[in-house]
């Protein structure tokens, strides 16, 4: 086995995201696989286009918060720490596609 010389991952898309057709991407494995391979911080970062952002393509518009935050609460061990965020796209400009009076929903602590 080839160990990973890395100890953090902050991108990790689960089953929530469109582009995940891998049906064992839970966070439950997710972690599992973490702790099996020596991280220390993961973050689930699922794609998120928030409804209050004009602009969405169709592919983005089911990917709202209130899915994103179905992954909510993730599982918790204490030998990996495991975080909750979005990838967020941008909106054209300086826009992004999470309204900032929103930014606290994507908190998991």
């Amino acid at each position: 086995m080839t160990t990973f010389p890395f100890r953090h991952d902050f991108h990790v898309h689960s089953t929530l995201s469109s582009c995940c057709h891998d049906e064992n991407m839970t966070p439950e494995n997710i972690l599992s696989y973490a702790e099996g391979h020596g991280y220390r911080v993961l973050c689930l970062t699922n794609h998120l286009w928030d409804a209050a952002v004009p602009g969405a393509w169709p592919w983005y518009q089911p990917q709202d918060i209130a899915h994103s935050r179905q992954a909510l609460p993730l599982p918790q061990r204490g030998r990996v720490r495991f975080l909750f965020g979005c990838e967020a796209e941008f909106a054209g400009g300086t826009r992004l596609s999470l309204a900032r009076e929103h930014f606290g929903l994507l908190i998991s602590w």
